[in-house]
């Protein structure tokens, strides 16, 4: 690699994909909405070779539909296949900010009756200390938006978001 491009490289970092960006935006809203929930489900569910972070997604949008589902074995059975393939994605990947990030959602919204909030300190943690160095400035503002309104900051937490 010659000289200029890697400098280009480090001076205007990647951005994400559009594909990304909307795949974001569609998580947050379905957070809220069942109809926006059950589309993300089914596009998610239509990549055939997810990446990694796909798959994140696709386990975090089923843990969603389980909040839209009427059976409450239907509601287990949703949110235990998507914790399972949202674990899985994080351990492939265990310092990927965005699989943390979508896990820490999760945690913050199910109920605790589910037990499903034993990384909720330790995520924080992490998201507070890594969320400044993200270079992804569209995800970076999720989480920074999504830490102040949700997490029930400390003054020594929001100071380090500066």
């Amino acid at each position: 690699m010659n000289l200029f491009v890697l400098l280009f490289l480090l001076i205007f970092p990647a951005a994400p994909s559009e594909e990304l960006v909307q795949i974001r935006a569609d998580f947050h809203q379905a957070i809220s909405e069942q109809n926006l929930a059950n589309e993300l489900n089914q596009k998610l569910q239509g990549i055939a070779n997810k990446s990694n972070l796909q798959l994140g997604y696709a386990g975090a949008t089923q843990m969603l539909l389980a909040k839209f589902a009427f059976l409450p074995n239907q509601k287990y059975q949703l949110f235990s296949e998507g914790k399972s393939k949202l674990e899985n994605a994080i351990r492939q990947d265990r310092k990927n900010p965005e699989l943390i990030y979508l896990r820490y959602i999760i945690q913050t919204k199910c109920p605790a009756f589910l037990g499903y909030n034993q990384d909720l300190s330790r995520d924080k943690n992490y998201l507070l200390q890594v969320v400044k160095a993200i270079e992804d400035k569209d995800l970076q503002k999720r989480i920074l938006v999504f830490l102040i309104v949700n997490a029930q900051l400390t003054t020594d937490e929001r100071r380090l978001l500066g």
